[in-house]
């Protein structure tokens, strides 16, 4: 099974992240760097992201003006992905739901403040039980 994580632009890079899936049979990580809200959108709807199981999403923080430029599409982005998708987040308001109100929410919203490597250790949690189970 592939996990997809995909990064939001804007965020900064540390070679040392995402960390390597402990090895598991069932699942492999794979990496999509966005540097754009475009590519962002872009990398949702590409067939890379509907043949995941799972996608974890690390977004970044949009302000209003790129929250009403990108919003609708994003939310039909998000509408249209086949797997469930993690969130992750550096602060709890940062999560779209509230805002995007897709049809298609969140298997979860992982949100740590100032520790992203707490955040991935999180969602890969996540998602490795996640693929265990629809593996089985």
């Amino acid at each position: 099974m592939t996990i997809l994580l995909i990064q939001g632009p804007g965020l900064a890079a540390d070679p040392a992240l995402p960390p390597a899936l402990p090895t598991q049979p069932h699942a492999r990580l794979e990496l999509a760097a966005c540097d754009s809200l475009d590519a962002l959108l872009h990398c949702l709807a590409s067939e890379r992201a509907q043949r995941a199981e799972l996608v974890l999403l690390e977004s970044c923080e949009l302000d209003r003006a790129q929250c009403a430029c990108c919003g609708p599409a994003l939310r039909q982005a998000l509408d249209a992905l086949r797997a469930p998708y993690i969130e992750l987040h550096d602060r709890a308001d940062q999560g779209w739901e509230d805002w995007l109100r897709p049809r298609h929410a969140a298997l979860a919203v992982v949100a740590i403040r100032d520790d992203r490597r707490a955040r991935y250790a999180m969602a890969l949690a996540i998602a490795q039980r996640t693929c265990a189970r629809l593996a089985a």
